[in-house]
């Protein structure tokens, strides 16, 4: 129906997904236990990253540093409103740079940290409320992450996450489901612009493997111009309701001049074998995604961004089991906000966008916490709307590092 999903009438219980295949088992065992054993290696390594962190305290560009680390800064501020470590100038990597080699020196006479020394734990919990045509659902959800840099090359983050939710459709009796997923994600960093990540998950509550793969970073310092890209290859279990998954690559490009950012990615993935153009036939459905963005600060205290995007989806058929439209393109622009104010932060975000069917769009999002070397408390607040989908969520944020 002009690219949109009009969700099909009368679905009811499915029937589970078929457990997953056997090489799959080979794979994520094989992975599972390439986790476990380069845990261990690791895990007797001298805790240098946690001795830098502390004595970085009297740098001039600690702050930044920081940043090296997107795990540590993004509990003390919103994802895309920190001052990326990979927007200094030459000049200040040379400094920081000093200050580092001065303070790895430290390493030789230092103490091997206990296990706690350097850990990071965050908190989340918080509400989620989805309407679509036929049916709406809400949520009550929390998740726990942990994360442990053994070296300045390798780092363990484990997740786990559980959630209450209920679906309410219209002429159908309500349901409800608990899910859980937890996550295991391992992270080898070659140097400040370029890390391996692997990564695995599962659930009980689905006894099924929800994730599997890796993502690779890279980044290019040619002086006034940072380009970076982000390449991933997974396996997502990525709708719990009906039960279906994907296998997917996906590659994002950023390129950096001054102020300016130019954004581009692709994701190609192929949803499992399962229902396609109603509930008579089965077929595999490939699908494919390409956004663009152009990103300008205009002011750099408070940090003001504004941005123009485009993006374009598509599915091979429609499926009553998830959203898969068949053409959908959005063009748009966005605006962000964010300043601090002593030891309090303030983030905003809003956006508009319109698709090839002239449907309006709109989405909100903002963020107000406290912060101070080792800790932060955030509350959050977003709504997206679109005729054919409403999210509202909200969450608590908080996070402690040692």
């Amino acid at each position: 129906m002009n690219g949109i999903n009009s969700k099909e009438r009368g679905f009811r219980e499915l029937q589970q997904q078929k457990q997953i295949n056997i090489s799959r088992n080979k794979i994520l065992n094989f992975v599972l236990t390439l986790f476990i054993l380069i845990f261990f290696i690791n895990s007797i390594s001298f805790g240098q990253e946690h001795l830098i962190r502390i004595n970085l305290l009297n740098c001039p560009f600690y702050s930044i540093y920081k940043n090296k680390f997107p795990d540590k800064s993004k509990y003390s501020f919103p994802n895309s409103s920190f001052k990326s470590f990979d927007n200094l100038s030459n000049k200040q990597y040379s400094i920081l740079n000093n200050s580092l080699h001065k303070i790895k020196s430290l390493q030789n006479t230092g103490k091997s940290s206990g296990f706690f020394e350097g850990l990071d734990v965050n908190v989340k919990g918080g509400y989620l409320k989805e309407i679509e045509e036929n049916y709406s659902t809400s949520s009550v959800y929390q998740n726990l992450k942990l994360g442990k840099r053994f070296s300045d090359l390798f780092m363990v983050t484990l997740s786990t996450g559980i959630e209450n939710a209920k679906r309410v459709e219209v002429n159908q009796p309500d349901r409800k489901k608990w899910y859980d997923n937890t996550i295991l994600n391992t992270e080898f960093d070659f140097n400040e612009r370029n890390s391996i990540s692997l990564f695995g998950s599962g659930s009980l509550s689905d006894s099924t493997f929800t994730s599997y793969g890796f993502a690779l970073k890279s980044g290019i310092d040619l002086d006034k111009i940072i380009i970076k890209n982000y390449l991933t290859l997974s396996y997502d279990y990525f709708y719990y309701w009906t039960q279906v998954g994907q296998y997917y690559a996906s590659d994002n490009v950023d390129l950096n001049y001054k102020d300016l950012t130019i954004s581009a990615g692709y994701f190609s993935g192929v949803v499992d074998f399962n229902f396609v153009d109603g509930f008579e036939d089965k077929a595999k459905n490939p699908n494919s995604n390409f956004s663009f963005e152009i990103r300008y600060k205009i002011l750099k205290k408070p940090a003001i961004d504004a941005g123009l995007q485009y993006s374009s989806k598509g599915f091979k058929y429609y499926s009553p089991l998830y959203y898969s439209p068949t053409e959908r393109k959005l063009s748009g622009i966005n605006a962000t906000f964010y300043n601090t104010f002593g030891s309090y932060f303030l983030y905003m975000g809003s956006g508009i966008k319109v698709d090839n069917n002239n449907i309006f769009i709109w989405d909100a999002d903002g963020e107000a916490g406290y912060f101070t070397n080792n800790f932060s408390l955030s509350l959050s607040l977003s709504r997206y709307n679109d005729p054919f989908y409403t999210s509202y969520n909200s969450f608590l944020n908080i996070t402690k590092s040692f």
